[in-house]
């Protein structure tokens, strides 16, 4: 890059750096200046962060459990096709592009939160949050972030792995103390195209009376039953339940001409369900989780 006839070398650093940083996420690793930033903070350089409450911060001191820091994974995906790509559609059903999109960049989220969480050193993420930043519903570009607070817990499972859970620092603690641990998030995602019928379409434009739109009805409750679906497969492939955390539906009306004075209006259903993965589990530790702070006289 050439400035009044001279390189600009402050634009040709920032090109080198989001090159290596693209190189290292490809290849399934985490850029090396947020390895920097690790290691400054596991010798002390930086000081450790939180989204901890007073009251979770509490309850691990208590514990004698220390945050390592606040963790985060990220990931800006393209999504080839957007619902306008199925405008006109002459039947129901899901659109698997979109679930598999969406799935995909909420993995490269959690995936790169938990290495973060483990070069930290942390064995797990308490509180994490799922966040999504969409340009427009019909933007083929969306960004989805997870962030959460990374902890070493002596007393857990020395196997290498990072239990991500949705729940609070306090939360997982109490789940602990009664024979139950997290050891994951779970994601359940359908995305349903709906056909309009000429019979609903009727209903919706001139009917005076109170009745059921029956073909809604069904797309929704389907939209809904595969998504749940999904998130008890993932909590059955280890034995365990799901403890939901955050659910979410969103419908677009979808305007469809289908010829001469047929005007209709399809709509496109999206159900979300987070949650976290628990499972059965013989404490090694004993616990003690008072719910009240005691006060000193």
């Amino acid at each position: 890059m050439f400035f009044f006839g001279k390189k600009d070398p402050g634009r040709e650093s920032t090109e080198a750096k989001a090159k290596v940083t693209i190189d290292a996420l490809t290849q399934g690793k985490i850029p090396a200046y947020v390895e920097e930033r690790i290691a400054s903070q596991k010798h002390g350089d930086l000081p450790w962060t939180s989204d901890l409450s007073v009251n979770e911060w509490l309850t691990m001191s208590s514990l004698q459990v220390k945050p390592l820091g606040l963790v985060m994974g990220s990931s800006f995906f393209h999504i080839g096709f957007t619902i306008s790509d199925y405008r006109g559609n002459f039947s129901s059903g899901p659109i698997f592009a979109l679930e598999n999109a969406i799935q995909e960049s909420r993995r490269l989220a959690l995936s790169r939160l938990a290495q973060e969480a483990k070069q930290m050193g942390a064995n797990a993420v308490v509180g994490v949050c799922i966040h999504e930043k969409k340009i427009s519903y019909d933007s083929h570009e969306t960004e989805f972030s997870a962030v959460g607070t990374g902890v070493f817990i002596d007393f857990l499972p020395k196997d290498g792995s990072v239990l991500l859970s949705c729940v609070s620092g306090q939360d997982f603690f109490k789940l602990y103390q009664v024979g139950y641990l997290s050891v994951g998030i779970a994601l359940g995602v359908s995305v349903w195209y709906d056909y309009t019928t000429f019979q609903d379409a009727r209903i919706a434009e001139y009917s005076y009376y109170n009745q059921e739109m029956s073909q809604f009805s069904r797309a929704m409750h389907t939209t809904r039953s595969r998504a749940v679906q999904s998130l008890q497969q993932q909590a059955k492939q280890v034995q365990g339940g799901v403890l939901a955390h955050d659910t979410s539906v969103h419908v677009r009306r979808i305007e469809v001409s289908r010829g001469q004075d047929d005007e209709r209006v399809d709509h496109a259903i999206e159900y979300v369900a987070l949650g976290t993965i628990i499972k059965p589990f013989k404490p090694n530790h004993s616990l003690n989780v008072l719910p009240i702070l005691k006060l000193k006289k």
